[in-house]
């Protein structure tokens, strides 16, 4: 059986306040998370960051698409497989932010391999 994970967060301003309606992707690496420039004197093609994930509501029986949107708190979460992933913060349709290497699930860059920490022998 497969173990999802929740992840959450929140996105607030520089100055505190929390920002209602913001769009969070979560993504796979290497991640496209800035729209190509347009060729000039052409109509830009709309932009969708990828390559985007399964994300469910619930410990992985009902899917949700992306993005996720904020509550009115500037709160999201969702329930993914464990991995290594690239979130992307986006607001009114501009990328604001984005983090690299975000690990959910107990998942490292290091492929996920343990550590034994011993003092004197125990």
């Amino acid at each position: 059986m497969l173990s999802y994970y929740r992840f959450d967060g929140w996105v607030k301003t520089a100055l505190g306040p929390a920002v209602a309606g913001a769009q969070i992707y979560l993504l796979n690496q290497p991640a496209s998370v800035v729209p190509p420039l347009p060729v000039p004197r052409t109509t830009p093609v709309p932009f969708i960051p990828g390559p985007q994930v399964q994300l469910y509501s619930d410990a992985g029986l009902t899917p949700i698409t992306q993005p996720i949107l904020t509550d009115g708190l500037g709160h999201y979460d969702a329930y993914v497989l464990p991995g290594l992933y690239t979130l992307a913060v986006y607001y009114n349709g501009t990328l604001q932010t984005f983090y690299t290497d975000q690990t959910i699930g107990n998942v490292g860059s290091s492929g996920g391999s343990s550590i034994l920490l011993e003092t004197n022998g125990s």
